[in-house]
C-alpha cells in the first residue's frame, strides 16, 4: 500500500473471505490493520492508516478449506445494475437476454461463442462484454465472465464475478502458465429457491473441450474478491505463484477464546486476530448468530428466558 500524498490516508486491502464454498483461517497478519469490515458483497476489507509519503507491505498468511461451508450465510443480494464491464442496457445484450433466459442457456451460449486466446495471457487487459462479442476469438476468462454476467442481469438473473486463484496441473486444458502469476475469474448466478450463489466456469468448459463446469464446480477455485455492486472494485490484492512446491493445502482446527460480560444481558464476544469465533448456546433456536470477522466484535442481546 502506498500513500503518495502529503496527508495521512486510510487505505483498504481485501483479504480472502469466507464464502459458501470456502472457510478461511488466518495464522498471521502483519502489520495488523485498524479493523476489518465486510462490505455489501461479503469482501473482507482491512483498513490501514498510512502517514504521508509512506508505504507498507501487508502480509496475510493462512489456510483455506475449499468445499461447502454450510454455516455461511451470504448477505450479498443480487444486483442488476449497469456497470463498467456489464452493459445490461446495451441493445445487443438486451437482444441476447430475450433469447437466452436461463443460467444454463446463457452459459452454453457463452461457451459456444467465445474462444480462449492463449496468446493474450500476458496481456490481460479487461475488455468487458461488448468488446468480447466484437472479438470473440481473442477471449480471456474475464471476457467469458463479463459476457455471462451481462446477459444474465439483462435477463433478470442475479449474477456476479469472482476473482481468485484456480489451481491447474494441466496447462493445455486449463489456461495457466508455469512461472507466472495467475489470477482467474469466473461467474456466479443467484438461485432464489435456495438463496445461494452458484459458481460456474464457462472459461474452463471451453478450454477443457466440454467438461461440465455448470453443475459441479471443482475444488480448485479459491475466492479472493467478490464483484457484485461494482464490476471493478475492490481490486484483488497480491500475486500468486504457480510453483508446484508452494501448492500444499493444510487443514487445521483453531482454538477461539470467548470473553463474556453479563451486564444488561449482553455478551461481548471478542477473539484473537486470526481465527473465526463462534458462540455456542443450549438453545440456538431462540436466536441466530453470525461469524465474527478477524479483529471483529459483536454484541448479542440474549432473550430474558436465558438470563
Amino acid at each position: 500500500l502506498k500513500n503518495p500524498t502529503n496527508q495521512e490516508a486510510v487505505m483498504t486491502v481485501p483479504f480472502p473471505p469466507d464464502t459458501d464454498n470456502q472457510k478461511i483461517l488466518f495464522t498471521k497478519i502483519d502489520p495488523l490493520p485498524q479493523k476489518i469490515e465486510a462490505d455489501l458483497d461479503g469482501n473482507w476489507l482491512a483498513f490501514y492508516v498510512l502517514s504521508r509519503q509512506s508505504e507498507i507491505n501487508v502480509i496475510a498468511i493462512g489456510q483455506a478449506k475449499i468445499g461447502q461451508n454450510p454455516n455461511y450465510i451470504s448477505a450479498s443480494l443480487p444486483n442488476f445494475s449497469h456497470q463498467l464491464y456489464w452493459p445490461v442496457d446495451n441493445p445487443e445484450i438486451i437482444s441476447l437476454a430475450k433469447t437466452y433466459t436461463t443460467p444454463k442457456q446463457i452459459y452454453d451460449y457463452t461457451v459456444s461463442t467465445l474462444s480462449y486466446d492463449f496468446n493474450r495471457v500476458n496481456d490481460s487487459s479487461r475488455r468487458g462484454a461488448i468488446r468480447a462479442l466484437q472479438n470473440p476469438e481473442s477471449s480471456l476468462c474475464t471476457d467469458f465472465t463479463d459476457l455471462f454476467i451481462s446477459i444474465a442481469r439483462a435477463s433478470g438473473i442475479g449474477a456476479r464475478e469472482i476473482e481468485g486463484y484456480a489451481y491447474s496441473n494441466n496447462t493445455e486444458v486449463k489456461p495457466l502458465l508455469l512461472g507466472t502469476d495467475i489470477l482467474h475469474a469466473w461467474p456466479e448466478y443467484y438461485d432464489p429457491k435456495t438463496q445461494k450463489w452458484i459458481p460456474i466456469d464457462p472459461t474452463w468448459a471451453k478450454t477443457t473441450g466440454g467438461i461440465n463446469y455448470f453443475n459441479n464446480l471443482d475444488l480448485n477455485h479459491f475466492t479472493f474478491v467478490i464483484h457484485n455492486q461494482k464490476s471493478d472494485s475492490p481490486a484483488v490484492a497480491g500475486s500468486y505463484k504457480t510453483d508446484p512446491n508452494q501448492k500444499s493445502v493444510d487443514v487445521s482446527f483453531a482454538n477461539s477464546e470467548i470473553n463474556m460480560s453479563p451486564i444488561n444481558h449482553i455478551i461481548t464476544t471478542k477473539f484473537n486476530p486470526f481465527s473465526q469465533s463462534y458462540v455456542i448456546v443450549k438453545n440456538p433456536n431462540l436466536f441466530t448468530f453470525q461469524d465474527i470477522l478477524p479483529l471483529g466484535e459483536i454484541k448479542i442481546n440474549f432473550p430474558e428466558a436465558l438470563v
